[in-house]
């Protein structure tokens, strides 16, 4: 049995190719390259890719991408307004709004205006 030798790839070279399996066909393809893109890169500069997650069709898709903010503070601040219209939203299963108010809560406070869901479907107020 030959071994096949695989060359590395630059992390910039890496996240690239992350960056274009994000808008694969395939939701799978979609939902993990959200989650590794996410780790290989923590800056700002995929807020573009996870906001496009955040609108997929596709929950499993929406949920990597809820998940992959909420490991990242300033990511949850920079998108905290689709996160809260996630958390609001009916059509969200209860997973990803659960996920959506997890990464919320890790703020200090999201605003004045910011009464969210509770997991039963009522109101709780994230105002500190």
């Amino acid at each position: 049995m030959r071994e096949t030798q695989v060359q590395a790839l630059p992390s910039e070279a890496m996240v690239e190719q992350f960056r274009v399996l994000t808008q694969h066909v395939d939701p799978t393809v979609r939902r993990l390259s959200l989650r590794a893109l996410s780790q290989w890169d923590q800056s700002a500069h995929i807020d573009a890719d996870l906001q496009r997650g955040l609108m997929d069709a596709q929950d499993e898709v929406r949920l990597a991408a809820v998940s992959s903010i909420g490991t990242n503070p300033q990511r949850i601040e920079s998108l905290k307004s689709r996160l809260i219209a996630i958390a609001h939203g009916t059509s969200e299963t209860p997973e990803t709004r659960n996920a959506a108010l997890g990464a919320l809560s890790s703020l200090p406070h999201i605003g004045d205006d910011a009464a969210l869901p509770d997991a039963a479907g009522g109101e709780f107020d994230m105002r500190q």
